[in-house]
C-alpha cells in the first residue's frame, strides 16, 4: 500500500536533509508514486505574466483564448481556377461559360457579374458564385488583348461547393481557441496569429535547482579521479537537457 502524500513528504524532506548536512548512512527509501504526491502538493501555480507572441513557443498559457472572429473570415478559394455558379446542381464536363471577372488574394468582396470569374487561391469567392474548378480542368478558349481569359470550357463535372473553404470552417466566433495549461508549440502560434492576438498570458518560467548526490562523484571534468571515483557526468546531461 502506498503511503499516504503527507507521510510521503516528511521523509522526502527528512532525505533531503540529510542529504544537505553530509549524512552518509544507509536511509530509507519511498515510493515513486508519494515522492510524486509530495512534489504535486507542494507545488503552486506560477503567476501568469504576458509575453509577446513571437517569444511564446514553449510556454505554458495561463488563460484560454478564445476566438473573436470566424476563421477563415470570408468564404475562399482553396485552387487556382475559376468561381463559377451551379445554383445547387453539378456543371457537366463540356460546359462553356464567358468569365466576366478575376478575384485575386487581397481582393475586396465582390458581386459576381455573369456565371464565372478567374480567382486565385486565397481570394475571396464572389457573391452568387459557389464552386471552384481548378485552371488544370479548364480549356481556355478565347482571351483578350491584355491575355486574360474570356471563355472557358470544363474538363470535368464541378460539384457544388467544390474547392471551396467556407467561413468559419476552421473556427467560429466564440469558440475555444487554445486552452489553458496548453504547452504553446507552432501550430498554436500559428492559430493565435491568424486570429490577430499580440500577446498571451502564460505562466512564469520556474526556477529549477539540479542536486547531483554521491561522495563518489568529481564536479572538476579536469581533475584526475582518485580510485573508486566517477565524474559527474549526469549534471550537465540534466542541465542541457
Amino acid at each position: 500500500m502506498d503511503p499516504p502524500a503527507g507521510h510521503g513528504c516528511q521523509r522526502t524532506r527528512a532525505l533531503l536533509a540529510d542529504a544537505a548536512s553530509g549524512w552518509r548512512g544507509r536511509v530509507g527509501v519511498i515510493e515513486y508514486r508519494a515522492a510524486i504526491d509530495c512534489l504535486v502538493t507542494d507545488c503552486a501555480l506560477l503567476p501568469s505574466e504576458y509575453c509577446a507572441l513571437d517569444a511564446a513557443a514553449g510556454r505554458v498559457l495561463a488563460e484560454s483564448i478564445i476566438s473573436r472572429a470566424d476563421l477563415p473570415p470570408f468564404d475562399n478559394s482553396a485552387m487556382d481556377g475559376f468561381a463559377l455558379r451551379s445554383a445547387g446542381s453539378t456543371l457537366a464536363a463540356g460546359s462553356e461559360f464567358a468569365v466576366s471577372g478575376a478575384q485575386a488574394a487581397g481582393d475586396a468582396s465582390a458581386v459576381a457579374s455573369g456565371e464565372a470569374w478567374e480567382i486565385m487561391t486565397g481570394a475571396s469567392v464572389p457573391l452568387r458564385l459557389d464552386t471552384v474548378i481548378p485552371v488544370e480542368q479548364v480549356a481556355v478558349l478565347q482571351r483578350d488583348g491584355a491575355d486574360r481569359p474570356t471563355r472557358i470550357r470544363l474538363l470535368a463535372a464541378v460539384p457544388p461547393g467544390q474547392h471551396l473553404r467556407r467561413a468559419g470552417e476552421d473556427l467560429r466566433a466564440g469558440d475555444v481557441a487554445v486552452s489553458a495549461g496548453t504547452v504553446l508549440g507552432p501550430q498554436h502560434l500559428m492559430l493565435l496569429a491568424a486570429l490577430g492576438v499580440a500577446q498571451v498570458a502564460v505562466r512564469r518560467r520556474p526556477k529549477v535547482a539540479i542536486i547531483n548526490t554521491g561522495r563518489e562523484l568529481v564536479d572538476d571534468p579536469a581533475a584526475a579521479l582518485a580510485e573508486g571515483a566517477i565524474r559527474n557526468s549526469n549534471g550537465p546531461f540534466l542541465v542541457a537537457a
